[in-house]
């Protein structure tokens, strides 16, 4: 199966329990084939943007309306203040001006509307371990050091983007962990030195447990 093709057809199942419940306005950016709407209300109203075009009309199938273009693109035909829930699933660090696309986020929200997105960890164990240990830098063709990643973001530097860009944040919640034995089988020594590592004083290193994180952000009054 071509490694390409599926990326568009991630169902991103662990960023489902963030959904605001019964929203009716919801917009996914970057949203593939349209994988990810099944997790909405049947009645909801569905908008995507998403650049890679053969994608787009699979996606366009299943929801109201869906932009085959980038988000700077797409902004300009976005109702404003209209939008409960707007989903950036792995997407900011693929944008050039990332704050300027949160802030432009903002305004399509409604006063009540939610910001949910997740973003790989560049402090992830593995990630981390071949930078200090390894002295490897090593560009991917997917995860944290994928090719086309233009943004390395932390939990912390995650957090204080949202902040400088007029959010307030509900929740930052670390996702699919290493300690996950379906998701990272790895030796026992290697996971009891991650425990100890995770345990020390003051959580400083609590953050590399997890391959992304997600988060919430409401709009600051």
């Amino acid at each position: 199966m071509n490694a390409k093709k599926e990326y568009y057809r991630t169902p991103r199942d662990e960023m489902a329990v963030f959904l605001p419940k019964q929203s009716k306005r919801v917009l996914e950016i970057g949203c593939g084939e349209g994988v990810f709407f099944e997790n909405f209300d049947d009645n909801a109203e569905i908008w995507g943007v998403e650049p890679d075009i053969a994608s787009a009309r699979i996606a366009q199938k299943k929801a109201y309306k869906v932009f085959d273009s980038d988000y700077e693109t797409a902004s300009r035909n976005l109702p404003e203040n209209y939008f409960d829930v707007i989903v950036c699933n792995d997407v900011m660090e693929h944008v050039v001006d990332h704050v300027g696309m949160l802030k432009s986020i903002k305004a399509k929200l409604n006063s009540r509307g939610r910001l949910v997105a997740s973003v790989p960890n560049v402090r992830f164990y593995t990630n981390l371990r071949n930078l200090v240990w390894n002295g490897e830098w090593q560009y991917k063709d997917s995860g944290i050091l994928d090719r086309t990643h233009l943004r390395f973001f932390t939990k912390k530097s995650l957090q204080r983007t949202l902040l400088d860009s007029g959010y307030e944040i509900e929740s930052c919640i670390g996702i699919n962990s290493l300690l996950d034995r379906k998701l990272h089988p790895i030796p026992l020594i290697q996971r009891l030195f991650l425990k100890a590592l995770i345990m020390w004083p003051n959580n400083r290193f609590s953050d590399i447990e997890y391959t992304q994180y997600a988060i919430i952000g409401t709009i600051r009054c």
